[in-house]
């Protein structure tokens, strides 16, 4: 941990920070995932994305808070109504998290440093600049190739287009606005930090693939609508 991450520079208020996890069909996972969680951060908010097994009970008995909606939307939607929802419990810095187990809670310590204590607005994690665990190299090619064309489209020097660990100070997460359900919600995010000019900054994060179901992958056609929602949204200027 850090040594205080709860302070604000300048400030002896601790700020309220809320970790928000969309969860679904996550129940062989995501009791360990809050449980990892809970010794360090107290507002744990599990969004239940419609699951069909007992995610939303399992989390709450691993000690989160949740919200469960009623029909599957994807992690873009999932995400959008857990950010609302803790903006509304007063949260001053909101965290992302990925209910599958490939994140770690040791990182967030990192996550917070630049948000707490830099006046940066968003951070954002990444794989490429800390460590992976077992990345399968189709999926390490389909990240770099996001990358390639954030940086063409945005003009924003990252080197992790889509990774779900992520911090935004409230000034950010109020004026991010993600308006896709499912996998576009990444991209999405970083067209918002370009549009609206955020500060943000990358750091190092360990994204751990232990078995087949951690190392799921977008299928290249679930990509190429990615990419052609990017060229659309590039060219809208919205």
């Amino acid at each position: 941990m850090l040594k205080d991450p709860n302070l604000v520079q300048g400030s002896d208020q601790k700020p309220k920070i809320w970790i928000v996890i969309p969860a679904f069909n996550e129940s062989k996972q995501i009791a360990e995932v809050v449980r990892q969680l809970i010794p360090d951060y107290e507002n744990i908010l599990v969004v239940d994305d419609g699951s069909s097994d007992n995610t939303c009970a399992l989390a709450q008995a691993a000690g989160a808070h949740t919200h469960r909606l009623e029909k599957n939307l994807g992690q873009g939607g999932a995400l959008r109504a857990g950010i609302r929802q803790v903006l509304d419990r007063g949260a001053d810095v909101v965290v992302t998290f990925d209910a599958d187990g490939q994140h770690s809670a040791s990182d967030i310590p990192g996550l917070l440093r630049p948000v707490l204590e830099e006046n940066i607005q968003v951070s954002l994690g990444s794989r490429f600049k800390g460590n992976t665990v077992a990345m399968p190299f189709v999926h390490r090619l389909k990240v770099s190739l996001a990358v390639s064309v954030v940086r063409l489209f945005y003009r924003l020097d990252l080197s992790d287009a889509h990774n779900g660990l992520r911090s935004f100070r409230r000034d950010a997460a109020e004026k991010i606005h993600i308006g896709t359900n499912r996998r576009e919600h990444a991209s999405e995010i970083i067209h918002e930090i370009a549009k609206h000019h955020l500060s943000y900054q990358e750091v190092p994060v360990v994204i751990r693939y232990f078995n087949e179901e951690s190392a799921r992958l977008a299928s290249w056609g679930e990509c190429v609508r990615v990419f052609i929602w990017m060229v659309r949204r590039y060219f809208q200027k919205k």
